[in-house]
């Protein structure tokens, strides 16, 4: 996670270079391509960062997915591609979503019944609570991560079976999101149960709005949050549901 004032990303050589000033000196970061140790993402955290061709082409070869998110955790954009078969699956995700009973078929994948009960947590889009400020933020980590496993299996995130379709609404990503989302509350009650905060680790605006500071939020991100195979696991049978419902139309 990267977050800092004057973050450049280029490339030069074939090595892709991330320089600013994460701390008080600059500094730079260097990725080499088939590395086996590179990140499968970078996170920019409410920064402003000037990114070349060059190195999004780089990262789209080297399969590393470069998300911008705002002080709220909500992805603003992407850099990456969409998995072999966009097209098809999303023909197939717009048959399905015509029909009531068949976008609840797909929904419901067999896999889902295992996921729990969701604890009893509510948020609000601007939270005045931290608990609620740091439930909310993890549930947008949780939408950008969910975001990157649909496109890459080549499943469009706008169209989706549960929740209402909606201009510039990722449909898709909140459906996957809804048997994910216990495992953030339950995680969510541990750490505010096992852990003492400080005043510093948020920020109240005029509005009353809670914010997370640098700090907390990329606890939050690392912390509170799903392991990527569960949730390509829970990408993957939406697949495999949408993929029966062509097999049976």
């Amino acid at each position: 996670m990267l977050h800092g004032y004057g973050i450049r990303i280029s490339v030069r050589r074939e090595v892709l270079l991330i320089w600013g000033r994460f701390k008080t000196e600059p500094e730079e970061m260097r990725l080499y391509p088939g590395d086996p140790k590179l990140l499968s993402r970078i996170i920019l955290h409410d920064s402003k960062a000037s990114l070349s061709t060059d190195a999004m082409s780089w990262l789209v070869k080297q399969g590393i997915t470069l998300v911008n998110v705002d002080y709220k955790g909500e992805a603003l954009s992407f850099v990456g591609g969409m998995g072999e078969g966009a097209r098809g699956h999303a023909l197939a995700q717009i048959r399905a979503s015509q029909n009531s009973q068949t976008r609840i078929k797909v929904a419901r994948p067999e896999s889902w019944h295992a996921m729990g009960s969701r604890a009893a947590l509510t948020s609000k889009k601007n939270a005045r609570h931290p608990a609620n400020a740091m439930l909310n933020y993890a549930y947008r980590v949780l939408e950008s991560s969910t975001l990157i496993a649909a496109t890459s299996l080549g499943l469009d995130p706008y169209i989706g079976f549960l929740h209402a379709d909606r201009k510039g609404k990722t449909s898709l990503v909140y459906d996957l999101m809804e048997p994910l989302k216990p495992v953030i509350d339950r995680k969510l009650i541990e750490t505010v149960r096992s852990r003492p905060f400080a005043a510093a680790d948020f920020f109240l605006h005029p509005s009353g709005v809670v914010r997370l500071n640098p700090k907390l939020a990329r606890y939050v991100a690392s912390e509170i949050q799903v392991e990527r195979e569960q949730i390509a696991s829970v990408a993957s049978s939406q697949l495999e549901a949408l993929k029966h419902f062509v097999r049976s139309s």
